[in-house]
């Protein structure tokens, strides 16, 4: 027992062998960072949403939402076009380094100036303050060391672990303290900004690579050539994914913006902390497969079935016990983004579900795919969000999400089969399985809260889900007995 024991520490610490090991082991490391960041932000969101008020969870949207949209349109794409990019990428990376200098300059100068003006087009002039200093987080991640691209690259996701685990520590640690002392949206700024501090002076504690300044024209341009898809992508992605929260901002207030960009976090737990572990680790993988159609649609199958393993049940599970986990963690003051949490469950699991397309690919050197559906769904959303929020609010700002979001995945997903020219209706069993599983998970829970009684509270939080879990397992296990559907690395 103490042999397999320090065998299994010896390969946690120093993996070798097959790329299916390698990655394997960046998986485990990939799971245990985003466990550890999403522990932590738990924390920070139950700890502060004690302390603070809906409205200080708005006016800190706003602020993010206009970091979001300056970091967006000037994305480089060059970090991914670094780990795509096959053979030695070192003469490439100071030009990268030099470029996100000055993006983050250019960002922070952006803030500065047009804080003003964002302010009252959300109808909030006490937010300029706010959005200056956190221009000053965009600054500072400029300097980030662009060495650290090599723990994504090369699957060294222990070191890349270290790197990013801490930075979130200290965030939490900040912000609960000025919580404490200053009640108002100055901690979570705060908390923000010293993560992207601590980030920026951790990247070069972490990686050996000590970058300089280079104006080389030749490698920016040859590293546009991928980017400048993945800056299309980005900036569709952004307004895919806040459209609705600039709309809830400027149609309805602060608080509401608070309320859903709340319920949008908690919902998002399987899209974007929970598979997203698998869909990290899956773009470099499938980018040393990029060239071996076989083995890139076998790997791509075994992410779509983790993924789908994963996300169904967590999010059919959150919409049982929502009411329950809020009310208890957060207060009954956070009641009311219920509504919106139920039916953005359903966003992130399409999310969680259209992820899996978007390393594959990006990873065959077709970002433009990728791009061109994003552009679809945000026209879709576009023409839905404003009516759906002033006519249901932010319930009907999360509906317009749906609307937006089914067609585009389904879509994706048949054409990434057609592209690797998957057996008939595998991805359809892939899904369709950990669906039905789930759903009759929720059934079983659904009947046994009305024999039990309707037990409410932290009873809900303990027996719902030992009961789920026991019971999604069950079925799964009849599922690989009896029609051969398991999950393998």
């Amino acid at each position: 027992m103490i042999e397999r024991l320090k065998a299994a520490w010896r390969w946690l610490m120093n993996p070798s062998g097959t790329l299916t090991n390698r990655t394997l082991n960046a998986g485990v490391w990939a799971f245990a960072l985003t466990m550890t960041i999403r522990g932590l932000r738990t924390v920070r969101v139950i700890v502060l949403a004690r302390l603070l008020a809906p409205e200080d969870f708005g006016l800190m949207g706003i602020a993010l939402l206009t970091l979001g949209f300056l970091a967006t349109f000037t994305t480089t794409g060059f970090d991914q076009a670094l780990i795509q990019r096959e053979g030695d990428i070192k003469g490439h990376l100071d030009a990268a380094w030099t470029v996100a200098i000055a993006r983050g300059l250019l960002i922070g100068a952006a803030v500065v100036l047009g804080a003003p003006l964002v302010a009252g087009f959300f109808h909030t002039p006490e937010a300029t303050g706010i959005l200056r200093v956190m221009g000053l987080s965009m600054v500072v991640s400029g300097f980030k060391n662009v060495g650290v691209v090599f723990f994504d690259k090369d699957l060294q996701f222990r070191q890349r672990f270290i790197y990013r685990s801490i930075p979130h520590v200290i965030d939490l640690i900040v912000a609960v303290v000025a919580a404490l002392l200053l009640r108002n949206v100055w901690a979570l700024v705060f908390g923000v900004l010293a993560r992207e501090i601590s980030t920026t002076i951790a990247s070069y504690i972490a990686h050996p690579y000590r970058p300089r300044i280079s104006f080389d024209r030749e490698k920016i341009v040859d590293l546009l050539k991928f980017g400048v898809w993945v800056f299309g992508s980005a900036v569709l992605s952004y307004f895919s994914a806040n459209l609705d929260d600039i709309v809830v901002g400027r149609v309805l207030d602060a608080t509401m913006l608070g309320f859903y960009t709340t319920a949008y976090t908690l919902s998002s737990f399987t899209s974007q902390q929970l598979t997203g572990v698998i869909t990290e680790v899956a773009f470099p993988a499938f980018s040393k497969l990029q060239s071996e159609r076989v083995r890139l649609r076998n790997a791509y199958l075994r992410v779509l079935r983790w993924v789908a393993v994963l996300a169904f049940p967590v999010a059919f599970g959150l919409w049982f016990i929502g009411p329950e986990l809020v009310e208890t963690l957060m207060g009954a003051k956070w009641l009311p983004l219920i509504p919106a949490f139920n039916v953005l469950l359903l966003w992130g699991l399409l999310r969680s579900v259209g992820s899996t397309t978007g390393p594959l690919l990006f990873a065959a050197g077709r970002p433009d795919i990728n791009t061109k559906v994003h552009l679809v769904t945000v026209l879709l959303l576009a023409a839905a969000i404003y009516p759906f929020t002033t006519r249901w609010g932010i319930v009907g700002a999360a509906w317009a999400t749906i609307v937006a979001g089914l067609l585009p995945v389904l879509y994706l997903l048949y054409l990434t089969g057609r592209f690797l020219e998957t057996p008939k209706w595998s991805i359809v069993r892939t899904l369709g399985i950990p669906a039905a599983a789930s759903a009759a998970m929720i059934g079983l829970l659904i009947a046994a809260r009305a024999v039990i009684g309707e037990p409410t509270g932290f009873w809900v939080l303990l027996w719902a889900p030992l009961l789920g879990g026991f019971a999604y397992l069950g079925l799964l296990a009849a599922a690989r007995r009896f029609v051969g559907y398991g999950v393998r690395f």
